[in-house]
């Protein structure tokens, strides 16, 4: 009796076992099981947590058109939000916007009256509606996570959007982070259930939350979306997200398809399908998205150089931008063309791009044509954007020569590079650093914060300044970092965020301190603050192995919004089957939260080298990824500003930009881009070789703040170190070598009687490849043998030989090697070694009848020019006479100036030590003015 009992007990328990497996489905990341009140319970294996999800789902319906349309989101905020730009619908009643999306209209709840398990798949049982009927499953057959998939079945014809609203509701309070694209990161809880489309999670398409250790939500499936760039004026966006639930608390959702597009539209008896992935994380939101990113989207480092090597690419926008008629420079106004977006304008970023440029390149024709005039004008205008009209005000561009118009940490570094050869920068940094101006649109600057102390520092080598730099960023860190944000107070005025350094931490900036400071503090911040900014760079959609054909029609078939607006015709362009990674947005920014619509993808990553280095210090190849995929293979001359609508290859050809403004239809072309583009290609190039070197190869850099997100370091104002030697200066002149492979990129200074090369490989695999020096710029007799060093892949130098000027080196797939060759004396054309001025006086600024006149001269070596502008505008002067002699010439030369702004820019010939100077200037009331005669001395 005693062994039928425990034979009993034994059918029971099995009996029980299966009946519970039966309930279940798992594999080595989740467990599902049905719970007894009807609810899947996700159980999270890695972080031990289970969560439940409810069968439920929210249908959206309207039988008129919705009317969707886009505003900003501040019109419906009592907070500050920032210039984004939301989907809002129209009231059918008040025929007002609405941005609320569960008020556009009644929301159809539907919860399943049971979840049955059947070969491995959740299936929810819906009770069929007088208006659809409903099917949906999860599984853990097609991925390691969760796939819930559904299908409605519209029976009458509306419009129609469907969202799976069965994640966990958590109040507001409870959140440790959360995650809405594109702005709603940390705690920047929504304030109304704000509806984010396809276009604007230009990041990853879901949302999360994060909390008690655990981070969770939902993101759409990635082999259910198509490869392509979501575009809105063309209605390519398939599904939104949405955080903030009907109920005021945070629930991760997706609807599709979007309420009022096309696809939303459904006839009686139309089927729509959809797929999303619940996922969870065990760790912090901004690591969840990290994985997720990689581990569900596949993203990797996937780029290598196509056509071309990086130091060809620079050389050919350097040409570009050289040519005055196609990079739309004006001699007169000193800056470039701004009509692209307000007409009558033009406008500069920083003079020190095209001076490091200069001096890399050992070009004195760059900073002849472009620096020095760029310097002039940002040293005398009021603001980057400038009009001698004032009655513009798009942009909120100035029409007075009220500058400068820089940063005090630009001011700075250019007193380093001009080595106190112009002081007037020193003057202005000091004067200016306890000032605060708008120097672009509304952002207002501040003389006196951190990263502008740490540039006084740089210039001064004054501790003082430097402590109280770490003091400013202690604070920034406890305020900004520390604690995460709940709103968007610390963007910038109300509406002027619109850039992602306006909601990210300045993490660059904290990154440029750690590295003069190197305190680990000031790393860990900028990595925290990084991690927020990875969360506005394209990671979908997965691209696929195979290849994409473009301009089917032998057109450049889309054309941008400024295209369609000037009526500028198709681009002919041929077609053209490519690999689908050459033309991926994946490692890009759209341009900022209210114009992701048509600045989708922009080239302009100066975030790039920022992530190489940052890399680097942290050990996480990730960032160095991210990088890569911004940079390596996308273009071989100024590409414009983006990939703009849809995937294309016509951006990337070298003679791209050589067009007149109206002839190119695909993109818009920033001409004052290109010298930051430029920059931040050599500061890849730089950080690139220090990163792969692990730190051998070293350039001090100068960080060039530029404006909004344009900030990228700039050499050439020091030595620095190749291996062990030292006092080794960066030259990189053109077409100093020719490489046999477009896939090695290069790097090239002298000192100590060498010439040194680095190789970087930018593709997967080893290279066989020949370098032959240009002995026009080497002097390199290609009759003798020289004996030098290879490093490879840093390791301990081996001693080579190098005959008739021609290397055949090997380097593998993603590596560095490295040369030096011995005997060889560089003889530069334009760098300088700078002396200090000692007690002259290179600059003197003065009052007069007109206004304040201002002289100052810029000497770089033995290169000098005076600079001389008055502040007056047109309504108080009508013309002016500029007369001046050198103390190398007896006579007097006069220059009339009958068009504002009045300036003067004299070089001074033989590198002469003194001007003698004087104005007269015609008022327009018909009274002459005429100044005392001043001498500036050198």
């Amino acid at each position: 009796m005693k062994v039928l009992s425990k034979l009993f007990s034994c059918v029971l328990l099995f009996i029980s076992v299966q009946l519970y497996a039966q309930k279940q489905i798992a594999n080595k990341a989740y467990r599902i099981e049905i719970t007894t009140d009807g609810l899947a319970a996700i159980r999270h294996l890695v972080s031990g947590k289970t969560f439940n999800v409810k069968p439920q789902f929210t249908v959206m319906k309207s039988m008129a058109d919705p009317k969707l349309s886009f505003s900003g989101a501040a019109k419906f905020m009592k907070k500050e939000i920032g210039a984004v730009r939301i989907p809002v619908w129209e009231d059918p009643l008040t025929k007002k916007p609405v941005a609320d999306f569960f008020k556009v209209a009644s929301p159809i709840v539907i919860v399943a009256r049971g979840i049955s398990l059947e070969a491995g798949v959740l299936t929810f049982d819906f009770a069929e509606t007088n208006d659809f009927r409903l099917t949906a499953t999860l599984s853990l057959k097609e991925a390691t996570e969760p796939v819930l998939s559904y299908e409605f079945i519209a029976k009458e014809a509306g419009y129609y959007t469907i969202g799976f609203t069965g994640m966990p509701e958590l109040e507001p309070a409870k959140l440790d982070a959360l995650w809405q694209p594109p702005v709603w990161q940390e705690k920047r809880f929504p304030e109304i259930s704000f509806f984010s489309t396809e276009d604007m999670c230009s990041s990853l398409p879901g949302t999360m939350v994060e909390s008690d250790g655990l981070t969770y939500g939902v993101l759409v499936e990635p082999s259910f979306l198509p490869y392509r760039l979501p575009y809105q004026p063309k209605g390519f966006i398939d599904f939104g997200v949405v955080l903030r639930n009907a109920n005021g608390n945070a629930q991760p959702m997706i609807f599709s398809p979007v309420f009022g597009n096309t696809d939303s539209k459904m006839t009686a008896g139309q089927k729509y399908a959809f797929k999303q992935r619940i996922y969870a994380f065990k760790g912090r939101q901004p690591d969840a998205f990290m994985d997720a990113a990689k581990n569900i989207f596949g993203f990797k480092d996937y780029r290598k150089n196509v056509y071309a090597n990086l130091n060809q690419t620079i050389e050919n926008m350097i040409d570009f931008q050289l040519d005055d008629v196609y990079s739309r420079w004006s001699a007169e106004m000193k800056g470039f063309d701004y009509s692209t977006d307000v007409a009558s304008t033009v406008k500069n970023v920083s003079g020190l791009h095209p001076l490091s440029t200069a001096v890399i390149t050992d070009n004195k024709g760059i900073y002849d044509r472009r620096a020095l005039p760029m310097i002039e004008y940002l040293i005398s205008r009021e603001k980057y954007l400038f009009s001698v009209n004032k009655n513009i005000t798009r942009q909120q561009p100035s029409s007075k020569m009220a500058g400068p118009a820089v940063e005090v940490s630009e001011l700075a570094v250019l007193h380093k590079f001009y080595n106190n050869q112009a002081p007037i920068f020193k003057y202005f940094a000091d004067s200016l650093s306890q000032t605060s101006r708008q120097l672009n649109l509304t952002k207002v600057s501040v003389g006196s914060d951190w990263p502008n102390l740490l540039g006084l520092y740089k210039m001064t080598g004054d501790q003082q300044y430097l402590d109280k730099a770490k003091q400013g960023a202690d604070a920034y860190i406890a305020r900004r970092i520390a604690v995460k944000q709940i709103d968007f107070s610390d963007s910038g005025p109300k509406q002027a965020a619109q850039f992602w350094t306006d909601y990210a931490p300045l993490w660059m900036e904290m990154l440029n301190l750690y590295e003069v400071s190197k305190d680990r503090k000031y790393l860990d911040a900028a990595e925290s603050g990084a991690k927020q900014y990875l969360q506005y760079i394209w990671f979908y959609p997965t691209i696929p192995s195979g290849t994409i054909t473009v301009n089917e029609k032998g057109i450049v078939d889309f054309r941008c919004i400024e295209a369609v607006r000037d009526t500028i015709p198709a681009m002919i362009a041929p077609k053209q089957t490519v690999p689908a990674w050459q033309v991926s947005q994946i490692g890009l920014t759209p341009e900022a939260s209210n114009t992701i619509s048509w600045n989708p993808a922009i080239f302009l990553a100066q975030f790039a080298p920022h992530y190489l280095r940052l890399a680097y210090h942290t050990k996480n190849d990730f960032y160095r990824w991210v990088a890569r995929s911004a940079v390596v293979g996308r273009y071989t001359n100024y590409p414009g500003y983006d990939i703009d609508g849809e995937f294309n290859t016509v951006y990337a050809r070298p003679d791209y930009p050589l067009r007149k403004q109206h002839e190119v239809s695909y993109n818009q072309f920033y001409y004052n881009h290109v010298w930051p583009q430029i920059s931040m290609l050599f500061d890849y190039l730089v950080s690139d070789a220090y990163t792969s070197s692990a730190g051998k190869i070293n350039f001090p850099g100068a960080f060039a703040v530029g404006y909004a997100y344009l900030k990228s370091n700039v050499y050439g104002h020091e030595t620095g170190d190749f291996y062990d030697d030292r006092d080794v200066t960066l030259w990189m002149p053109k077409q100093v070598l020719k490489v046999s492979n477009e896939q090695i990129n290069t790097l090239t200074g002298y000192g100590n009687g060498k010439f040194y090369i680095a190789f970087l490989n930018q593709s997967n695999e080893e290279i066989d490849f020949k370098v032959d020096v240009n002995p026009q710029l080497v002097p390199i007799d290609v009759s003798k043998n020289y004996s030098g060093r290879v490093w490879k892949e840093n390791g301990t130098p081996m001693p080579i030989t190098i005959k008739n000027g021609i290397i055949n080196l090997q380097v593998k797939g993603k590596g560095i090697m490295a040369i030096s060759i011995d005997d060889i004396s560089i003889a530069p054309q334009f760098q300088q070694k700078a002396d200090q001025v000692q007690g002259n006086s290179p600059y003197k600024l003065i009052d007069t009848e007109v206004g304040r006149v201002n002289s100052a001269i810029f000497s770089y070596g033995k290169f000098s020019n005076a600079y001389v502008w008055l502040t007056a505008n047109n309504e108080k002067v009508k013309k002016v006479t500029f007369n001046y002699r050198l103390k190398s010439s007896k006579t007097w030369n006069k220059i009339t100036d009958e068009s504002y702004p009045f300036e003067f820019s004299i070089a001074l010939e033989n590198n002469a030590d003194q001007i003698e100077w004087n104005i007269s200037a015609v008022q327009v009331a018909g009274k002459i003015t005429q100044t005392e005669t001043l001498r500036l001395n050198n």
